[in-house]
C-alpha cells in the first residue's frame, strides 16, 4: 500500500519553538505518523482530500521539546484524519 500525505500548512497555536527546532518537530511528526499508520487497522479506506482540519488542543508542558510537540501533533492529525475525528 502506498500512502501520500501532503500537509501544505500546519499552524500550531500556543507553542513557542525556536526556528532551529522546527526541523526536529517536523521529523517527529513524520516519524510518529509513520509509526501510527503501520499499526493494524489504521489503513485509510478511501482517497480523501481535506481542505481544512481543526483538531482539539493538546496539553503539553511548558518548554516541551520540539520532538514531544511533533509527536503530539502527529497523534492529533492521525486521530482527526484516520479515526474519524474530523471537524
Amino acid at each position: 500500500m502506498n500512502l501520500d500525505l501532503h500537509i501544505d500548512r500546519l499552524v500550531v497555536d500556543g507553542i513557542r519553538l525556536r526556528p532551529a527546532d522546527v526541523p526536529a518537530m517536523k521529523q517527529a511528526i513524520e516519524a510518529e505518523l509513520g509509526r501510527l499508520l503501520q499499526q493494524p487497522g489504521s489503513t485509510p479506506t478511501a482517497s480523501t482530500s481535506i481542505a481544512s482540519l481543526a483538531l482539539p488542543g493538546a496539553t503539553l508542558r511548558p518548554g516541551a521539546p520540539a520532538r514531544a510537540v511533533g509527536s503530539q501533533v502527529a497523534r492529533s492529525i492521525y486521530g482527526g484524519v484516520f479515526q474519524g475525528g474530523r471537524s
